[in-house]
């Protein structure tokens, strides 16, 4: 009995370092899975030289109707990562992003909540250097026009109410680019107050006015800012 229970244990010692070989060897290979898989996903996020030029040209200021055309070829990876980041980043970075996204891929962009686009395009109304994708404002009212990016804000209805109703309070220079509309921007003052009002007007179904005295459009704005505080009272 005592030399059987000898060799037991003699087996028991020479069988442990096997297991422990063997357990050292599992947990090697699953922080190497792990450290597998954290690379992989960085490497699915990170942003590519196009996505990066896009996010930085936004944060300039750039208007969509410069972007270079082949700034707006994503593939699919790009497609998926531009999604990604705008959801992440709901302001004027990602304002060129979410455009290319409106104009080239709409599954992707459908898939954009309507605050997270009113959040980028109204903080893009507030810093772009010119508003050339916004459109044009003119006393006659036939001839006044929404560009791009306030279509793509009207298409979020009263959800941009929130974000729309802090610009119209400012009454700093819009300025548009091109010989012609840069002169009627500075004939005319825009002001980012003025086209704040002009999207509020509709999203509320008010017939939008246009008067070349700034008096009279800042009248104009404090009567919608009035509607506003009478549609939120009602909200309570």
């Amino acid at each position: 009995m005592t030399a059987s229970r000898g060799s037991s244990e003699s087996t028991n010692h020479t069988l442990a370092p096997k297991h422990y070989f063997l357990g050292a060897c599992s947990v090697g290979f699953l922080l190497l899975a792990i450290a597998s898989f954290v690379i992989a996903t960085r490497d699915a996020h990170r942003l590519s030289p196009r996505l990066s030029t896009l996010i930085e040209q936004s944060s300039n200021g750039h208007s969509f109707m410069w972007c270079q055309a082949d700034l707006r070829l994503l593939n699919p990876q790009e497609v998926s990562t531009a999604e990604k980041y705008v959801l992440s980043s709901p302001d004027a970075s990602s304002y060129l992003i979410i455009l290319v996204l409106r104009e080239d891929y709409s599954t992707s962009y459908a898939k954009v909540p309507l605050a997270t686009r009113a959040a980028i395009l109204c903080s893009a109304l507030s810093k772009l250097r010119a508003l050339d994708d916004w459109g044009q404002l003119d006393a006659d009212a036939d001839a006044s026009f929404d560009g791009i990016a306030a279509e793509g804000l009207l298409e979020t209805g009263k959800v941009a109410i929130t974000y729309l109703r802090p610009l119209l309070d400012d009454r700093s220079p819009a300025r548009l680019a091109g010989s012609e509309e840069s002169t009627l921007s500075v004939l005319y003052e825009y002001r980012r107050a003025d086209f704040a009002y002009r999207y509020l007007c509709l999203i509320l179904g008010i017939p939008p006015k246009f008067h070349l005295e700034l008096e009279k459009r800042d009248k104009e704005i404090e009567d919608v800012k009035g509607e506003l505080d009478k549609l939120l009272k009602g909200a309570r």
